[in-house]
Formats: structure tokens, sequence, C-alpha cells
């Protein structure tokens, strides 16, 4: 599957940076800084055509979606090359980008990525089509196989039944928006090749960890450090050591959505910073406005908590340099009267104010009632606030697996930055506000305060944890830069004889290396390292060493089901026994797609009815109805007894008696293939 992989990986690089580096080239953005902002172009034009797509009734794949935003990137680059030929021909100059200050590091940033993904990731599966079968992936890979059955890939339509044979009533009524920007983008490897689900949402998820993150963060920690060549240097091996993010999201609890809207953070970050900082050209503000609304826009798509990550850590810039301007406002228009005072003053009260307007619009959208669903979610403790505390402190965060180098690093930057380096206090502060959110979530029970600080990610831990993954990275990098600055000042006073730009680039190499090491290496003595961790349990997951819904020996039988049924036939099945999986990973059409929301209200009648009294079907007349109205043609058990099942706390034997208690000797039913205790029936009467 390596071939199918790189192949995928080329198209999702392809879809989402050329025509939006194409569309950014007409302005004056550096190289680099188009080509990062080029999702930002792309994701919001591929959703809303998915969206106009299903409105009007065309059908969208990945020719029909990803050719004319192509054409019109061309066209737009066209028109741009036209205007500035004719400007150098009419002038003598021409309109250019904006010189780049970050030089190869993307390309370091970018190969390290794929270095670390590659050596604790890739390297841990037996092959690279096979996927982790947690509870949010069943949604997501049936969402996959959906978009490109139907040809209907609008995020207002987040059914896993928009399948053609899916025109009866279906299992679970459900047609609602859904942020389903990475199943897009996964589609169009799917849509071109036709390659594995598995395989294609690998690949993006690849794709956006060691391209889209990489990038994302270069271009923040060049903006924070102000073109500091070291801490840039630094920042690429800093980038990817917190295990909440991405790690922990990508391999122990995947939120695949979660993965690739957090990924765009400190892109969003930089771009409003540019957008509202002095430094930045006039005409340049506009475009950096225009790119922070479709920042914002692309994340919505993706998962939308991402945008509220952003709002932590922006919101002590913005009290920070929101407070500065105002002082510097009152300075000069009392430029006559006490210089000193006054404009101390009017910064505290700006900056208390523009604070309690923050907590003031956190509270506005903690009431939204289409927010209330997400915000009342509530999610047990994981420890207590005691431990809590702790494990922000080592940075093992919702896992027992503690980061003390990488701890002692972000303690080192928040002593440097204070004491050194105050224009970036905020940063700090932000980090503080995310490690609150991370006690409040990891270890407050249900109370009010849980829920307002924590709710906008489901008070879940592991999305919280998350957050201060993010936020911590320009500490670490300080405190790391920190570090080499301490050991070459040590050896410039012990050495001083010896060339000083040669030693201190030795040195710096050997703390850098060293500091990597203790952060990376997957073997160290006492407690399991955490990217051996990574390494383990993406095997464990990939390598089926533990019980998943959907095993290797059902895929087989699936696979032999396929051969015996026609593309149109509509499959009843037991979902527990891992063929609610079926769909995503096989293409088999099963009826039951989801893994909950059976007995609800948003369920059809006929998919109740037959769940519990399939097996009367000879002699119920509204059985043998639902069963003509749904073009029911066969019947798949692939386990026997509870104990053989998957994902059981939704799962209630009462609701799927009609189902389970078919066997051989049921009337209406003809077996016609068995392997141990995975039977399918043809139904035979209704």
């Amino acid at each position: 599957m390596i071939p199918e992989f790189i192949l995928s990986c080329i198209v999702v690089a392809f879809v989402l940076y050329l025509p939006g580096f194409f569309i950014l080239k007409a302005t004056r953005l550096s190289q680099w800084e188009a080509f990062a902002f080029a999702p930002f172009v792309s994701i919001p034009a591929y959703c809303i055509l998915g969206i106009i797509y299903e409105k009007a009734g065309l059908t969208a794949s990945a020719l029909s979606i990803g050719l004319p935003v192509l054409i019109v990137s061309l066209v737009v680059l066209g028109v741009s090359a036209g205007r500035k030929r004719k400007q150098r021909q009419n002038t003598g100059g021409a309109q250019k980008s904006e010189p780049s200050s970050l030089g190869l590091y993307p390309l370091l940033y970018i190969g390290v990525g794929l270095a670390v993904y590659s050596f604790f990731y890739l390297s841990a599966m037996p092959t690279l089509g096979h996927v982790a079968e947690t509870y949010d992936n069943v949604f997501h890979y049936n969402l996959i196989r959906s978009f490109v059955e139907s040809g209907a890939w609008s995020s207002l339509d987040g059914s896993v039944y928009l399948d053609e044979g899916a025109n009866y009533p279906y299992a679970i009524l459900s047609h609602e928006f859904y942020p389903a920007a990475w199943h897009t983008i996964s589609s169009f490897a799917v849509s071109l090749f036709n390659v594995p689900v598995g395989v294609a949402a690998n690949a993006t998820n690849c794709v956006f960890i060691t391209c889209v993150f990489s990038l994302s963060s270069c271009l923040f920690l060049n903006r924070l450090f102000k073109e500091n060549r070291l801490a840039l240097l630094i920042g690429a091996f800093i980038t990817f050591a917190f295990g909440a993010y991405p790690w922990v999201i990508l391999a122990h609890w995947p939120l695949y959505p979660n993965l690739v809207s957090t990924a765009f953070v400190p892109l969003l970050c930089f771009a409003f910073m540019q957008a509202v900082g002095v430094s930045t050209p006039k005409k340049q503000r506009a475009v950096y406005v225009v790119l922070f609304v479709l920042g914002v826009m692309a994340i919505a798509f993706c998962q939308p908590n991402a945008v509220f990550v952003v709002m932590v850590i922006l919101a002590p810039y913005v009290v920070y340099e929101g407070s500065k301007a105002i002082a510097q406002y009152f300075a000069r228009k009392n430029a006559t009267a006490n210089k000193q005072k006054r404009p101390r003053r009017a910064r505290v009260i700006s900056g208390i104010i523009l604070a309690l307007l923050i907590i003031a619009f956190w509270f506005v959208l903690f009431k939204l009632p289409f927010l209330q669903s997400t915000v009342n979610y509530y999610w047990p403790p994981l420890m207590n606030i005691t431990q809590a505390i702790a494990s922000s402190i080592s940075l093992s965060l919702a896992l027992p697996l503690a980061q003390y180098v990488l701890g002692i690093m972000v303690l080192l930057g928040i002593l440097y930055i204070v004491v050194k380096k105050r224009r970036l206090a905020w940063v700090v502060v932000s980090y503080a506000l995310a490690v609150c959110i991370f006690i409040a979530a990891a270890s407050l029970g249900n109370c009010w305060l849980k829920h307002f600080l924590a709710g906008f990610w489901y008070t879940d831990p592991y999305r919280a944890a998350a957050l201060v993954g993010v936020a911590g990275i320009p500490l670490a990098v300080a405190g790391l830069y920190a570090l080499v600055r301490i050991v070459q000042k040590i050896l410039a006073t012990l050495r001083p004889a010896h060339a000083e730009g040669k030693q201190n680039k030795i040195a710096a190499g050997i703390v850098i290396a060293l500091v990597c090491i203790a952060i990376y290496s997957p073997v160290a003595p006492g407690n399991l390292p955490f990217f051996k961790h990574v390494q383990n349990i993406t095997a464990t997951h990939a390598g089926r060493e533990i019980d998943v819904p959907y095993t290797d020996t059902e895929k087989k039988f699936v696979d032999r089901v396929n051969e015996l049924i026609d593309e149109d036939d509509v499959v009843l099945n037991l979902p527990y026994d891992g063929s609610m999986m079926a769909y995503g990973l096989s293409d088999l059409p099963v009826y039951y797609r989801s893994i909950a929301g059976y007995g609800r209200t948003n369920e059809s009648e006929q998919g109740a009815l037959m769940r519990e009294q399939l097996s009367s079907l000879t002699t119920n007349e509204q059985v043998q109805e639902a069963v003509r109205e749904t073009s029911a043609d066969y019947v798949l058990i692939m386990a026997n007894g509870e104990d053989q099942l998957n994902f059981t706390s939704a799962y209630d034997p009462e609701l799927w008696r009609g189902i389970e208690s078919i066997n051989e000797n049921t009337p209406g039913f003809e077996l016609v293939l068995s392997e141990g205790d995975k039977k399918l029936y043809r139904i035979v009467s209704s």
C-alpha cells in the first residue's frame, strides 16, 4: 500500500496547496506565506462548492470540485502576471512580493515533521492502510465513503446514508451541519484513484501534521521571536515534541477533525498579529484581515472548537497590545502632562477593560443556543486537582506519561521571558489559561466552572490537553534557547581565546541534540517514554493486538459477501459485531451504519421495527412491509453473544433481538455463506 499512500499524500498536498498558492501569489505575500496560507483559500472553496453542488443537484467528485477551483486559481494567477507585466512595461517596475525572512527554515520544519511522523507513527503500522477503529472513527470512515458514493460533498448534510443505494427509509434520519473538511480532503484520493478509505485518511493526517502544522508553527514562531535564527532553528525540533498535540489525538485518542483544525491555530494567530501589528505595511493589513476571516472559515469547516484555542492564545495578546496602544494614545494626547503615571494608569485601566470585554464575549458564546449541546457535555474527571496540577507541570497531562525534560524547557522559557523578554509575557499568560482549562476538564466534577472554561471542548481532558501542547511550544522554544545561550556564555568565559562564532554553533548543536534525544528517545530507564508509547499504541491499534470492532477475519468474510451480492442490494446487520465499519472500510452497503442513535426519536420506524422483530418476517405483515420499503435483501451476522461484540456501552440486546435471533432454521431466511459465527442470509420471504 506504500505506492497508494504516497499517491494519496501527493493528491492531498496538491489539493490543499496548489490552488490557494496560485491565488495568493496575486498578493504581495512572500512565497512561503502564500504557500502556508494556501489551505485557508482552498478548504473554504471546496466546502462551499460542495454545498452549492448539493443544493443545485450537481454531482460532486474530485474532478468536478477540484477542477473549477484550480481553473479559477490559474485565471487569477494569469491576470495577476499580466498586470505585473503591464506595470513593468509602463513604469519600469512591478509590484514585488514581500521578501521572505524564512529562507529554507520551512523545509527544515517539514523535514523534521516528516522524520518524526514516519519514525514514531508510520513505521509502527504493519501497512499504511490500517486504521484506528475507535468510537468517532466509525462515523468518519463511513462519511468519506458516503461522500464518494453519493457525489454529495456538503457539510450541511453530514449523513452516512448519502449513497444512491440508500434511497429508502434508512436507519438514522439525520441531515445536519457537520464540519466535514477532513472528510472532503480525504475523499479526493478515494474519488480519483479508488484508494482504500483508510489509506486516504492516513495520507490526509500525514500532510496536515508534517506540512500544514510545520509551516503554521514556523511562521508563528518567526513572528514571535522577531526573526531570531537560533530560536527559529530550535522551533523546528520543539514543534513536534509535545505529546498532547499532535500525538495523543492522532494515535492514543484519535480525533481527526480536531487534529487538522488545531494544525491551523498558530497560522491563524500569525495572521491576526500581522493584521493588527503596527509593523505591518498598511496595504498588507487588508490581506491579513481577509486571510484571518478565511482561516476562521477553514477551521469552522474542519472543527470549530479550534477557533476557541485561538481565542485563548490571543486574548492576552489583545490585552497586552491593546492596552499598550491606548496608553501611547493618551501619552501623545497629554504630552505636556505627567509622562509616567498617566500612561501607566491608562494602560492598567484599559487592560482591565479589555480583559473584561473578552470574558463577556466568551460568556456570550457560552450562552449561544446552538452551542449548548457542546458546552453542556459532561466528561467525568480523570484525576483530582492536585494530580492535574502535577501532570501540567510534568506535561503528562491526560496520560500517565511524563515529559520531564520538555516540562523543564517550558519552565525555563517562562523564567527567561519574565526576566529577559517581557514583550512576550502575554505568551506566558496564554499558557497559564490553557493549563487552567485543562485542570478544569481533567479534575472538576459536573459544575458550572468546568463547563464555562472547558465546555467548548466537550469538557474532554484530551482535547483540552492539546490546547496546552500548542500554547506551550513558544515557551519550550524560549527555554531551550535560553539554555543554549547559557552554555555559550559559560564556554565564552572558560575559553575566551577560541573563535566565538564556531564555538557557539558547536555548543548550540550539541545542546539542541542532547535535549532532543532526551525528549524523543523511545528508550529510557524508568517509566515508559512518551514517544515509545506512540509507537506502541499505533502498533496496537493497527496491528489488531486489541479487540477491534472490525477484525481482519471479518474483513475477509465481508470481501466474500461483496462478491455474492449486487451493487444495489441492502444488507441488514448487527452493527456491534464490527459491520458498522463495513460500509466505510469495505464498501458493503449495510443498513445499520452508526454506533448509536438506535431507539431515539431520529430513528426510522422501519429500522426500529426490523431490528426488534425481523425474525418474525413470515408472520408479521408490518415487518414484511418494512423489508419491502427498505429494499432489504440480506442479513449479515458476524458474532454470537455479547462477549464477541464491541462498543457495547451503546449496545442493548433487547433492541437487536429481531436480528440476533435469526439462524439457519428461521423461516424466511436462507443461509448463503457461513464461516464460524459469521453468517450471511438471503431474505426469501417479504
